[in-house]
């Protein structure tokens, strides 16, 4: 953690009373996940972690932000998926201030959608959709540089061999909130790659394309700080990812 990262920490605790938690899990080449031995709400993360629906994103993901109790006490906790450490091992500043953005968020008040217990990803890529545009102005106002870790890896996505539309529906979820980062998050100027990226986006995967045109233009151009349009906001994005199939 950067002074600055530290800093934020520090404020996200005194806002939403809860400590916050950074945790490696590590995948065993057996396919076991672990985590440290000791720390603060240890037991909650374990019963994550027998959650199927919980670990599949979470190996998907670079990180995973979770707040939950035990006994009587809360925490926050920003889950690291060390089998995707290399993408941000040298500077892990963008990737943890991200993951603290998604807290921030929430203990304003800014609420993520309830998880259902048939469909966690729906809430998990519903909430992306929305609180990025907030995040992204907010690791820019403070320095933080997750843009430039977010376009490497995307680029480096772009110049390898095409992917298939996943198989799964979290994985069509996921897929669509990546492009809606690219195309509510950037400029062509900000990033040289995001025409082509778009453009590749709308020719491997047009059956998403109608959902990315829709969710662009509800969102689109939406001052999202305003409660209201937030809530709003999310409201309409849970209706269109929840008629994809």
């Amino acid at each position: 953690m950067t002074p600055r990262l530290t800093a934020w920490q520090k404020e996200i605790e005194a806002l939403g009373g809860t400590p916050v938690v950074l945790v490696p899990v590590t995948t065993t080449p057996e396919n076991t996940l672990t985590i440290p031995a000791a720390f603060p709400g240890r037991a909650v993360v374990a019963r994550l972690l027998g959650d199927e629906a919980f670990v599949v994103q979470l190996l998907r993901a670079h990180a995973l932000t979770v707040t939950l109790s035990e006994a009587g006490q809360r925490y926050s906790f920003v889950l690291l998926n060390q089998a995707r450490a290399a993408d941000w091992e040298g500077d892990p500043e963008g990737l943890l201030g991200h993951e603290l953005g998604h807290l921030w968020l929430q203990a304003l008040g800014y609420r993520s959608p309830a998880a259902s217990a048939g469909d966690p990803c729906l809430a998990t890529f519903a909430g992306d959709i929305v609180q990025h545009i907030l995040i992204r102005d907010e690791l820019r106002r403070r320095g933080i540089g997750y843009d430039a870790f977010w376009t490497r890896l995307q680029t480096a996505w772009l110049a390898g061999p095409p992917v298939a539309l996943p198989a799964d529906r979290c994985g069509r979820l996921q897929l669509l909130a990546a492009w809606m980062d690219a195309a509510l998050g950037y400029t062509d100027a900000e990033w040289p790659a995001r025409g082509r990226y778009l453009q590749h986006l709308r020719a491997q995967y047009p059956s998403l394309a109608p959902y990315a045109d829709t969710l662009a233009g509800k969102l689109g151009d939406r001052v999202l700080w305003d409660r209201s349009l937030y809530a709003w906001a999310l409201g309409r994005v849970l209706n269109v990812l929840s008629s994809i199939e």
